[in-house]
């Protein structure tokens, strides 16, 4: 399991150094508006694209069979083209942000449902190699786009490259699978069937991710746009590479979990990457230390705010990183109802921080980090109770 984690590891870390390397470039091509506009679409694409597979792309590793796995393809295959002609329809009337959400929203769901076969094959050596394909063709395309004088660059460099990302897995998803047969009757099965994924898990999902980008619209609405743009762009250096860790140590967690779940609180916390938190942790404090000084030198003068941010989000996202063994052992236990009672109350939290108080930008960044700890604890404890409740010892480690 090790080694499929550090296979990930390092097709992530190869791939986010391309990225934050390419962040000196496009912050001097790019102004921090076309970040902050850019954000929104992503963060209306992330909420799309929960639709566009009602979670199921998460149930291809659980499969025990090669023909189920890809019975499940199929049917998410057809989810996706559904769900994404309804919302780009919808985009022609609602505005550009919501036209360029929806077609982002399409590629994601192709991309996470293709992802999925990988997972299930455990072909993680394919996995590192597309995310450092796909993080190419994302800066060669915003490069070349900056020399255009057109508005949205930004946006359509995203949507090509994400484009060309979706085509290329599946033209491997071909080399690996016959073509798949779409039937409207095997998707309701499907989806009735696994209504933990498609019904709570969509639902929690949805108020998950929105907990993670509901800020970004929010920090626009309360402090301006200036400010909206800062706290994108420091949630765009950080949130990209943690997310893009736990996705690793997750679907490696969930390709075994879904071999052999995990029923000892001991094994859970042995699944826990300490190291990493710790190494988040020192970063953390160091940019705390130097942080102005180093954003200006990179960014430029311009992202002053984004240096106070940034250790805040570092340690926000290290507390993700730690709750990841609970958060897949709830998905395999079916429990997304209870992560999504916890996140609601989260998102609620979130709201109230913005619309009843008078804090500064960085105080409520704080608040936002002190309310994820309170949540990921009580995943933790939702874990545990399960384990309490089956009353089997068995490690996987």
């Amino acid at each position: 399991m090790k080694d499929h984690i550090k296979k990930l590891m390092l097709g992530n870390g190869l791939a986010q150094a391309i990225q934050f390397s390419s962040i000196i470039l496009l912050s001097r091509l790019y102004q921090p508006n076309d970040f902050g506009v850019l954000a929104q679409v992503q963060s209306v694409a992330m909420l799309i694209s929960i639709f566009c597979t009602l979670q199921l792309h998460l149930v291809i590793p659980l499969q025990k069979s090669y023909e189920d796995a890809c019975n499940i393809i199929s049917g998410v295959q057809y989810l996706c083209v559904l769900f994404s002609a309804l919302f780009i329809a919808f985009g022609f009337f609602i505005g550009d942000i919501y036209l360029f959400s929806a077609i982002l929203a399409m590629f994601l769901g192709f991309i996470n449902t293709y992802n999925g076969f990988y997972i299930y094959s455990g072909e993680f050596k394919s996995l590192a190699n597309f995310y450092i394909i796909r993080s190419i063709l994302i800066v060669v395309t915003q490069v070349i786009f900056s020399l255009f004088s057109i508005n949205y660059g930004l946006i359509f460099a995203t949507l090509f490259a994400e484009f060309l990302s979706a085509s290329y897995l599946l033209y491997k998803q071909f080399q690996i699978n016959s073509p798949m047969t779409f039937s409207f009757n095997n998707v309701l099965l499907i989806v009735r069937e696994w209504k933990s994924f498609s019904l709570y898990g969509t639902v929690q999902e949805i108020i998950s991710v929105a907990a993670f980008y509901v800020p970004l619209f929010l920090f626009v609405n309360k402090f301006g746009e200036h400010i909206g743009g800062q706290y994108a762009m420091a949630s765009r250096l950080i949130w990209a590479p943690i997310i893009l860790i736990s996705s690793s140590i997750s679907q490696v967690l969930y390709h075994s979990y879904g071999k052999i779940n995990p029923s000892s609180v001991r094994s859970l916390l042995a699944s826990v990457p300490y190291n990493i938190f710790i190494l988040i942790l020192i970063f953390s404090i160091t940019i705390w230390a130097i942080g102005s000084k180093v954003i200006s030198l990179v960014l430029g003068n311009n992202w002053n705010i984004t240096a106070e941010f940034i250790p805040i989000l570092l340690i926000w996202g290290g507390v993700f990183i730690l709750s990841i063994p609970f958060r897949v052992f709830i998905r395999t236990n079916l429990l997304q109802k209870y992560q999504l009672f916890v996140d609601f109350c989260m998102i609620c939290s979130f709201l109230s921080v913005f619309y009843f108080s008078d804090f500064s930008p960085s105080a409520v960044v704080w608040a936002l980090a002190m309310i994820a700890l309170v949540q990921n604890l009580l995943l933790v404890l939702i874990s545990a109770w399960q384990i309490r409740m089956t009353g089997v010892e068995r490690s996987i480690i």
